[in-house]
């Protein structure tokens, strides 16, 4: 049998405070490292002598592309990268993708910035 006391105590625990639960720090770390990746792969063919600095002789063969619609595709890409990113909850990050993330929206901000106003 259970008693008065004992039972409240389950009740408040199981009603809790009324807010949602916290996502698990950690648990987006998965989909943020997709985006990151295809960020780079993104970024090392358009940028083919940045990719060779790095030691990535994939694209040793080409140049960059600078013509306009080049351009364009690149800015709206981007776009699309900083929207995914921005539909991450940081809560749910580790500390250090949490920082991660955030370098990337600047850097990718500043970029876009760089494509459409300032060329």
């Amino acid at each position: 049998m259970c008693t008065p006391i004992a039972f409240v105590a389950v009740l408040a625990a199981a009603c809790g405070s009324g807010e949602p639960a916290k996502p698990a720090t950690g648990s987006g770390d998965a989909g943020f490292m997709t985006i990151a990746q295809a960020i780079l792969d993104d970024h090392y063919p358009r940028n083919p002598s940045v990719s060779t600095d790095l030691g990535i002789h994939t694209y040793d063969d080409r140049l960059e592309d600078f013509s306009e619609a080049a351009v364009r595709n690149e800015s709206q890409t981007l776009k699309g990268f900083l929207t995914q990113l921005a539909a991450i909850d940081p809560a749910t990050l580790t500390f250090d993708n949490v920082l991660d993330r955030e370098f990337l929206i600047h850097e990718l901000d500043g970029r876009v910035l760089e494509l459409d106003t300032i060329r």
